[in-house]
């Protein structure tokens, strides 16, 4: 079975790096977005095609591509969600096209006998551990390189074979009225109300700090129907060692070399963690508990207007 990469987005991608990132998240601290080229990472993309066996870049009709590799320009269509500036805020549909394309130009060259990795094109990491983790997957789920919590998957990497990975990005661009407009959640929403109909809790069940800190629920309850059916359709695509190895390198700068990276892993779920334990404070976060409240108040009284 070939195994394939596709690196998707933008050639010129701008916006936080991992220092930036983790100052921003766990310090308060507001950074200056900053701009890496695709051409500045040729080394890594030579260090893929060494184990993998082919790779295309997804990437806009707008963007100019350099030599040396097969190149895909999708049509660039407006991205969710704008910020001040115009900043991109949310940009699943954009990283679902891209993918979703690389997918089908793999699919139409060598059918269905296919793996496909997706990687975002403002990262790099160890090329050799990304192959012999991609090679482990034997069965249908889709692996994002590691998970969130319930419901809510990382997007720097996600692998699956071929058939499973265009229908997962084929169903996060369809719309429904339980979206909450964050890729991390609403990807694998879409996904799972595809595979198994409209299943409840699903709204609650997004925000993974407030529901689901530990995997006992009630048997036969909503939520254990629910973990079961995530449990089947996704899993972490590495373990937390592996991680540590990988040398993740967002937008020129490594999350290793930052003093917050080993909280922030320690906050993320792999693949030989408990899978639905949340490994952080359990404190009362203010700020998210009260976007999910502001959120339930929003979908009742969406409700009672449809009445």
């Amino acid at each position: 079975m070939r195994i394939c990469v596709i690196v998707q987005g933008s050639i010129h991608s701008h916006g936080l790096d991992s220092h930036s990132y983790l100052d921003e998240k766990y310090q308060g601290v507001k950074s200056k977005l900053v701009t890496i080229n695709s051409k500045n990472l040729v080394n890594f993309y030579d260090d893929l095609l060494k184990y993998f066996d082919d790779l295309v870049i997804s990437t806009w009709d707008d963007e100019k591509g350099f030599e040396g590799y097969n190149f895909l320009y999708n049509k660039k269509i407006p991205p969710i969600k704008l910020g001040k500036g115009g900043v991109v805020t949310n940009n699943g549909n954009l990283q679902s096209i891209s993918s979703l394309n690389g997918a089908i130009y793999f699919l139409e060259k060598y059918g269905n006998d296919c793996i496909v990795v997706k990687i975002r094109s403002d990262i790099v990491c160890n090329a050799e551990l990304l192959y012999k983790a991609v090679s482990r997957i034997n069965d249908e789920r889709i692996y994002p390189d590691h998970q969130l919590g319930l419901c809510s998957i990382n997007d720097f990497i996600i692998a699956s074979k071929i058939s499973s990975f265009i229908s997962f990005f084929q169903s996060s661009l369809t719309d429904n009225s339980q979206m909450i407009g964050n890729a991390h959640f609403d990807y694998v929403n879409n996904y799972l109300i595809q595979k198994f109909g409209h299943l409840k809790l699903l709204r609650e069940s997004l925000n993974p700090y407030i529901i689901c800190k530990t995997e006992r629920v009630r048997r036969n309850s909503s939520l254990d129907i629910l973990v079961r059916h995530y449990k089947k359709t996704f899993s972490s695509l590495f373990s937390r060692a592996e991680y540590d190895s990988l040398d993740m390198e967002w937008r020129g700068k490594k999350f290793s070399d930052h003093p917050m990276s080993k909280k922030h892993y320690n906050n993320q779920i792999f693949s030989d963690d408990m899978t639905y334990i949340k490994k952080c404070n359990c404190k009362p976060e203010y700020k998210l508990l009260l976007r999910y409240v502001i959120f339930r108040c929003k979908s009742s009284v969406k409700k009672f207007l449809l009445r």
